[in-house]
């Protein structure tokens, strides 16, 4: 943050003080080295040129308070002229608020007005200055300049500790972006194998359509898996109803008081039981009829040969096929 001063004497007892910059807390004490000497100076009028300050806190404007309260002593007083709409807005709190009411003018010739000074206007085009202050020839006083302050010798260690913050970011970043690709490389696995398995699904469902029985498939705690489309029109059942649970608490037409001791006894001969088993039934259908029941059991093997489950197929058997009881 930086404050520039500059001090342009009009008359005898007027004197503009032209700032640029930010005034706060740390530049402050640059202005106070300025305006402490004019109580004791011939000056009894002190204008601030303020259209380029671009900042202004309460520590900067008690320093220009103090300044006006000490020039009303002396008939005098100190003005803020082409202020910034925040530095008229703090000015105002001030005085709201029981503070000093420092004047504060639009235009720099209505500021000098009340000094007695006679703004004269300069022949020809005007140069283009980002300022407007009267053209004024500038003056400098030795006794108010302060030497040039070198820069704080903790500034390389600041500067030093951002860079290593700002590579410690990007650092991190990128391993966030790597993460980020990771699992987006495995979101793209899981969705393709949730593709397949739903392919192996309806690839499933067909086979079983079209084996034509009533298909039905449990695991070895005879737990229904698969409950195909057949068995839903042969006993009334839907496969969302059946799927994960027991065979024997299925309150339907199928004879289950029949089947579940095959299935009890099937499993408990083993996987190593060579062929499928194959019984006739007599049960009744959903519409309450007697019908005649082929059931074949047939154990459901894993690639190493060993069984975990069984596969029951049933179908209402047309004349001239043989049963075994």
């Amino acid at each position: 943050m930086q404050l520039s001063v500059r001090l342009v004497p009009v008359g005898d007892t007027t004197l503009v003080i032209a700032l640029a910059g930010e005034l706060d807390s740390t530049t402050s004490p640059i202005l106070a080295a300025f305006l402490d000497p004019l109580p004791r100076s011939r000056v009894k009028h002190v204008i601030v040129a303020a259209g380029d300050l671009w900042f202004c806190d309460l520590n900067g404007l008690e320093k220009l308070a103090i300044t006006h309260r000490a020039m009303q002593v002396k008939g005098g007083h100190l003005a803020v002229a082409e202020a910034q709409p925040a530095l008229r807005r703090l000015v105002a709190l001030m005085a709201e608020h029981g503070g000093t009411a420092i004047p504060v003018f639009t235009a720099m010739p209505d500021a000098l007005a009340g000094t007695g000074i006679e703004i004269y206007e300069q022949a020809g085009p005007p140069r283009p200055l980002g300022r407007h202050l009267p053209h004024f020839r500038r003056a400098r006083d030795p006794r108010l300049e302060r030497p040039h302050r070198a820069r704080p010798a903790r500034w390389p260690a600041i500067i030093h500790r951002l860079r290593t913050a700002n590579e410690e970011l990007e650092s991190a970043n990128e391993e966030l972006r790597s993460a980020n690709d990771e699992l987006r490389h495995a979101n793209d696995a899981l969705t393709a194998r949730t593709t397949e398995l739903d392919e192996v699904s309806r690839f499933t469902d067909s086979l079983v359509r079209g084996l034509g029985d009533a298909v039905v498939v449990l695991d070895a705690d005879m737990r229904v898996v698969i409950w195909g489309a057949m068995a839903e029109e042969l006993w009334g059942v839907r496969a969302g109803e059946a799927v994960g649970r027991p065979l024997a608490s299925l309150g339907t037409w199928l004879p289950v008081e029949a089947i579940v001791p095959l299935v009890r006894d099937t499993l408990a001969g083993g996987a190593g039981r060579a062929g499928s088993r194959r019984v006739a039934l007599d049960a009744v259908n959903e519409r309450g009829r007697p019908t005649p029941l082929t059931v074949e059991l047939s154990h459901l093997r894993t690639g190493g040969d060993s069984g975990h489950g069984l596969i029951i197929a049933m179908k209402v058997p047309r004349s001239g096929d043989s049963h075994d009881r």
